[in-house]
């Protein structure tokens, strides 16, 4: 049997920043951006890529129901390293 991958859409819970920093982050599972930038704060996104690992936060738009572009444009903003915005942004998982 193979390890599945999680990937928890939303950053996991919308609008339940509180729960998704005490019980998701540095847990064994992928957080996407979708549709995110609109309506969590960048510090509370900040704070959860420090914790979890820019490595398991993954770029994602959620289209046809956001803007890509804008979506790409909200992440370059928060004050992240060229490392983080590379990982969330395009590097592939390792091994999948």
């Amino acid at each position: 049997m193979q390890d599945g991958v999680i990937v928890a859409a939303h950053l996991s819970r919308q609008s339940q920043w509180d729960s998704v920093e005490q019980c998701l982050t540095s847990k064994n599972i992928y957080l996407d951006t979708s549709m995110g930038f609109e309506f969590f704060p960048i510090d509370r996104f900040l704070r959860i890529v420090a914790a979890h690992g820019a490595e398991r936060i993954l770029f994602d738009s959620d289209s046809p129901w956001s803007n890509a572009k804008a979506e790409i444009e909200h992440l370059q903003a928060p004050p992240l390293y060229d490392g983080e915005k590379e990982s969330i942004l395009y590097k592939m998982l390792r091994g999948y």
